[in-house]
């Protein structure tokens, strides 16, 4: 069978073309969990991207910025930052994106700041405390960025590079290159959805091996469970058509009675004979 090749090569540019634009992952490329994390449940879907960790494919002046996992939730200390797909995988449209927030307990300095990567174009839209937005591919002083952030998401569009097609991938917390900041994150809250950081490890297994007891005691069950005896009913008195067991009569049995009977009613009849012959005897 001949293969037509230059169909093939078509359909082949389509495909890669089809997974360069399926979603935000293609804006991020998921990396490392926090440190102290691997046996804490709720960091599982957490992370920080290859270029951010320090050991991936870093430059020169690029420093490890996962946050710590606490007890708690995750520690942040200077520079440092933690992502999370949006539950959507084709990501959500930036003008309906709505402000996300997270809970902490502030250490030194600031509160990091809520976080979210964007796809088409990629860049990073930061969140204030009070709850606008700007973005870090927008000068300081213009609409839109830091200095002058506006007041939803949707504003943005128009703005840079964002049009209506952009749209929100991840979602995190992060300080920036700023220092002496620190703070304690206990949970993050996007697109409706809580997602606690606080480390609960799996509980260990039960031992499989029994543990003795120093003094067995008797089963209570081991008593009751054995029959006593037991008196027959009594029998009720009197009335017609009351089936069952009778108590056995007290005396003589009527076979006897009879028996006796019989034996006197024969003997009387022997004697007749016997006296009537005897008085043939005698007669003769």
């Amino acid at each position: 069978m001949k293969i037509n090749t230059r169909l093939a090569a078509v359909s082949l540019g389509v495909l890669v073309g089809a997974l360069a634009m399926s979603g935000p992952a293609q804006a991020t490329e998921i990396g490392y969990s926090p440190t102290g994390s691997a046996n804490c449940p709720n960091a599982s879907g957490w992370y920080v991207n290859v270029d951010e960790n320090g050991d991936g494919q870093p430059t020169a002046d690029t420093v490890d910025l996962r946050p710590e996992q606490k007890p708690a939730g995750f520690l942040f200390n200077g520079p440092s930052i933690i992502h999370h797909h949006t539950a959507s995988p084709t990501g959500i449209k930036l003008a309906d994106v709505e402000a996300g927030s997270f809970t902490a307990a502030l250490k030194v300095g600031a509160l990091p700041l809520f976080k979210m990567e964007t796809a088409n174009p990629y860049s990073t839209v930061n969140v204030t405390a009070g709850g606008k937005f700007w973005s870090s591919k927008i000068g300081a002083a213009d609409v839109g960025g830091q200095s002058n952030p506006v007041d939803t998401a949707g504003d943005l569009v128009g703005l840079w590079n964002y049009t209506a097609a952009t749209v929100v991938g991840t979602f995190g917390v992060g300080y920036a290159k700023d220092t002496g900041n620190s703070a304690l994150v206990k949970s993050v809250t996007f697109d409706g959805k809580i997602y606690p950081l606080a480390c609960y490890p799996p509980s260990p297994s039960p031992s499989a091996s029994p543990t003795p007891s120093s003094s067995p005691s008797p089963s209570a069950s081991a008593t009751a469970t054995q029959p006593g005896p037991t008196a027959p009913a009594p029998l009720p008195t009197g009335g017609a058509g009351i089936s069952g067991p009778s108590l056995p009569v007290t005396g003589a049995g009527t076979g006897v009675l009879i028996a006796v009977g019989v034996m006197v009613a024969a003997t009387g009849a022997f004697l007749i004979v016997l006296s009537r012959r005897r008085k043939v005897d005698f007669a003769a």
